[in-house]
């Protein structure tokens, strides 16, 4: 596998390398007509071993045309599938940024004579395409990056004008006229530009000529002006006219553009899952990179060992980022490029890309469905609030919650936004509003099993202690006092679940305990299937009870009796404020700070008390 991933990443980055720096004869392409390779590709999807018989033998003539040994040897080792296998020692390198072509969408080097050869990509990448489908990784990766060596990836006008590249293409093909259409006005423009200008240099040189000659020879300079004004006059005519042509042709090279672009990045794409599915199958991204740990010696020396995992994967990020550069209208590929930024950990590209993604979908609707929307919504919201843009990460919990059917998760996001607004947002009217929804929903339920009691209880304590923060910070107090009532009523519930089961757990062991002693004398099957049978219930019964502590354990259980009593004391209601002290100091919440409340306040309102 170490051998497979390194041969992928050299047949991925040598033909970017040394493209662009070779001359080449366009005679050798036209050999290879494109009527002819659409005749093969035809049959890629019938026949593809046969198409691929057929791609191969072309593209073997194509090389071994080249005179240049080096390029021969090259393509001998590619038919023997080694490809300088023996040669090549160096492994899988998990950030491929390192040998990645950074520039590898600006312009092709002036100096390349064939700037693209569209019948040779035609073919590599149909061979590319089955390989995939093959999986043969390898085969695959070298005739994709072949197929770009000899592609242009973004589309110029140099490129779409270009001669070499309009022999390549079909006979009919629209976009030689076009292209040859596109150029023609171009070098009329320029030689009008340069006759206009001559005339404006000639209207110079007659007016100097008239302030200084006779009145004889003024009639013979005036007709020269009036002969020079009225070719000046034909001159902005005609540029006219060839602007309007101009604007019509580089309408026609936009569409080819997008449509090659487009094709591009298909490609990248195709290139993205490959990367991908080598990955995984060196299962790359599970192993770990940085090892850490502390360990001690016989000699007593202490080492340390990095054991944490690698998460700089960038070639499948690359290769998105490009196809989304070329497809800007496409919003399926950076939703793609933010789930793979987020997985890495960088929240402000994912947002970058998301952002993107909604962009690509507001240009051209109906590309994301419902349920690609609420997540690119809900992990934008995480996103957000992870680089602590609160506002940001509100509204988009907003739009979640509105593109939500399910009402348990539409519940969920109701309390997690008011939640954000009273810790985070400082929206407490807002937050009030969400909250209380969120209990009606909940006081309207009361269910009687004890599992499904305890979930209860503990959604309504944390959705009242949130919202007794935001009555507190708006100034309600008449409403504040009733939340943390109704939060120790929902914690004293709990209280009697707790003491409720541990009756049943008692009486669960017992049935244990009497169903063990029966195992004592002779055993039988139905005696051990009922002591397995108690020890289950007895186990079950006790996991739960480990749960409801884990519940109570939960609840910031100081801050609402405490602040339920201070409120008490300023209303002021010192009876009902003492015995919320007492009240804590019995259940064991902060009882030293309660006993020297309780001291404090008999201090200071004995005879009231």
């Amino acid at each position: 596998m170490r051998r497979l991933s390194t041969l992928m990443i050299l047949a991925l980055v040598c033909p970017f390398i040394h493209a662009r720096n070779l001359r080449e004869d366009v005679a050798r392409y036209e050999k290879y007509p494109m009527e002819d390779v659409e005749k093969i590709l035809e049959n890629t999807e019938k026949a593809p071993n046969d198409a691929k018989r057929d791609l191969l033998d072309k593209l073997r003539d194509f090389y071994l045309s080249d005179p240049s040994e080096k390029k021969i040897l090259q393509q001998q080792d590619v038919n023997q599938g080694y490809f300088l296998q023996k040669k090549i020692t160096k492994e899988w390198n998990v950030n491929i940024q390192r040998l990645f072509i950074k520039d590898i969408l600006s312009n092709p080097i002036k100096g390349f004579h064939i700037l693209e050869a569209p019948n040779i990509s035609a073919m590599h990448l149909a061979l590319a395409r089955i390989y995939m489908r093959q999986k043969d990784s390898y085969h695959a990766s070298y005739h994709y990056t072949q197929a770009l060596r000899f592609r242009t990836l973004k589309m110029n006008p140099d490129v779409y004008m270009d001669p070499n590249r309009l022999k390549l293409l079909r006979k009919d093909d629209p976009q030689i006229d076009a292209a040859s259409e596109y150029q023609s006005i171009l070098k009329e423009m320029e030689e009008n530009e340069k006759k206009e200008r001559e005339a404006r240099e000639n209207e110079i040189v007659l007016k100097d000529a008239l302030l200084n000659q006779k009145a004889s020879n003024r009639d013979i300079l005036d007709e020269q002006l009036r002969k020079n004004r009225e070719l000046m006059d034909s001159m902005r005519k005609k540029n006219n006219d060839l602007l309007d042509r101009k604007k019509k042709s580089e309408d026609q090279f936009r569409e080819y553009e997008k449509s090659h672009n487009k094709s591009s990045s298909v490609i990248l794409n195709e290139m993205a899952v490959l990367i991908r599915e080598i990955e995984d199958a060196n299962k790359e991204r599970q192993k770990v990179i940085y090892k850490k740990s502390f360990y001690k010696t016989q000699f007593n020396q202490t080492f340390l060992h990095d054991y944490s995992q690698n998460r700089d994967y960038t070639a499948y990020a690359n290769y998105l980022d490009m196809s989304s550069r070329l497809d800007p209208e496409n919003a399926k590929i950076p939703f793609l490029l933010a789930k793979e930024y987020k997985l890495s950990q960088k929240p402000h590209k994912a947002i970058d890309a998301y952002q993107k993604s909604l962009e690509a979908n507001q240009k051209v609707a109906g590309q994301l469905n419902d349920g690609e929307l609420k997540a690119v919504y809900l992990n934008l919201a995480g996103l957000y609030y992870e680089t602590k843009k609160y506002v940001d990460s509100a509204y988009y919990y907003q739009l979640s919650m509105e593109k939500t059917s399910d009402p348990d998760e539409k519940k969920n996001l109701t309390f997690q936004l008011g939640k954000l607004h009273t810790n985070k947002t400082g929206n407490y009217k807002e937050s009030i509003r969400l909250l209380q929804g969120y209990l009606a929903e909940l006081n309207g339920l009361n269910p009687s099993d004890p599992h499904q009691r305890a979930e209860w209880n503990r959604e309504k304590f944390h959705a009242y202690h949130f919202l007794s923060i935001s009555y507190q910070k708006n100034l309600n107090m008449t409403e504040y006092e009733k939340a943390l009532t109704g939060a120790r009523e929902s914690y004293e519930d709990i209280e009697k679940i707790i003491e409720e089961q541990k009756k049943i757990i008692e009486v669960a062991f017992t049935k244990m305990q009497d169903s063990k002693k029966n195992l004592l004398n002779d055993t039988r099957q139905e005696d051990l299937s009922a002591y397995n049978r108690n020890k289950t219930e007895y186990e079950k019964e006790n996991l739960f009870l480990n749960e409801l502590y884990s519940i109570k354990k939960s609840f910031p259980l100081r801050n609402i009796y405490f602040s339920l009593a201070e409120y008490l004391e300023r209303k002021p209601d010192y009876k009902s404020a003492l015995e919320t002290y007492q009240m804590a100091e019995r259940k064991g919440i902060s009882p030293d700070e309660a006993r020297r409340q309780i001291q404090r306040m008999r201090n200071m309102y004995g005879v009231s008390l």
